[in-house]
């Protein structure tokens, strides 16, 4: 006959070791689940951000492709409300009819010569495409905004910096506490610049063409370079701004202490910046234009050349300028 079998159950410590390893193992699970969340939340925050940087000042590639500065001039300006500091990439409350064009005089008063001026400009977007109104970081707080005040390149309240204090929404800690953020925690680590990114240099190497063929401009040659850029206000009014520098004969070359501007007919009066672009100048046949804004612009330069003083001119050249250094030889008949 088969003998009584007992089948043994488990005993409550064992019971209680199986169910923390559940528990362990679950906690496990919960724990990586909210570091991938996270994780996913960092990514969007960063895409983001960079949809930012693109709609504002282009990409590498393409930097001048119908963004914020090409078409505006200028930095966006920082608005109120909620999820709303960076509005001008999604509204504009008038959309300029996209060209403004003036009549400049390379000649006298007495005897002007008038050349056309014509630049694109004025609110072309939206920039960047949201869902809603507002626009968020991946954590869903609202990124912050660093502004320039007067001391600084561009007029006050102009945005210079974005950025999200990661997942809390909440700025770093103080020293005295210990840091346990990890990447997407970081402020500084979701924070793009656009400090340096806004600013284009332009240097124009001037050649004249004389009777033995190209040579350089002398020291008693005058001279007149003029860079023309857009400029669009928050209220949509369009702006031609003029940067010039001029060179009388056996003199340095010099720059007014502010940019002149043309103000389109329908307009009253001209922005209030009063933070021209400096001028660095070199030789005779040589200057570089700094902090102006990079995209779509016309350069003039005129004068009067050689022994007999004749005058010759570029005409006017359409520039694009990249982010940075660049470079333009201008050669004068």
């Amino acid at each position: 006959m088969f003998a009584n079998q007992k089948q043994k159950g488990m005993t409550l410590i064992e019971l209680v070791i199986v169910l923390g390893i559940l528990a362990a193992l679950a906690g496990s699970v919960l724990t990586m689940t909210a570091s991938l969340n996270d994780r996913a939340r960092y990514e969007t925050t960063r895409r983001r951000l960079d949809e930012i940087g693109i709609a504002i000042v282009g990409s590498p590639t393409e930097p001048e492709a119908s963004r914020f500065l090409n078409d505006m001039g200028r930095l966006p300006i920082q608005k109120v409300g909620d999820g709303k500091a960076l509005s001008e990439l999604w509204e504009c409350n008038r959309k300029y009819p996209g060209v403004v064009s003036m009549d400049y005089n390379i000649g006298t008063v007495a005897n002007p010569i008038w050349r056309p001026i014509t630049l694109n400009a004025g609110w072309r977007g939206p920039y960047i495409h949201i869902a809603g109104e507002k626009f968020y970081d991946g954590f869903g707080w609202e990124f912050y905004t660093g502004t320039m005040n007067a001391n600084a390149d561009w007029e006050d309240n102009t945005i210079d910096s974005v950025g999200t204090y990661g997942a809390d929404g909440k700025e770093d800690k103080d020293d005295e506490e210990e840091d346990t953020s990890v990447e997407w925690q970081n402020k500084d680590d979701i924070r793009i610049d656009f400090s340096d990114r806004a600013l284009a240099e332009l240097t124009v190497q001037i050649h004249v063409k004389d009777g033995s063929g190209w040579t350089s401009p002398t020291n008693a040659d005058v001279q007149n370079v003029v860079v023309f850029s857009p400029y669009v206000d928050e209220n949509g009014d369009a702006y031609i701004r003029q940067t010039v520098a001029t060179k009388a004969a056996s003199a340095a070359w010099a720059k007014s202490d502010d940019d002149t501007w043309f103000s389109t007919p329908n307009n009253t009066s001209v922005p209030t910046i009063t933070k021209p672009a400096p001028v660095i100048l070199t030789e005779p046949n040589e200057l570089t234009f700094y902090k102006l804004t990079p995209g779509i612009r016309k350069l003039l330069v005129y004068g009067t050349y050689g022994d007999d003083n004749m005058p010759k001119e570029s005409g006017v050249v359409t520039i694009k300028l990249q982010r940075g250094s660049n470079m333009v030889n201008i050669y004068l008949r």
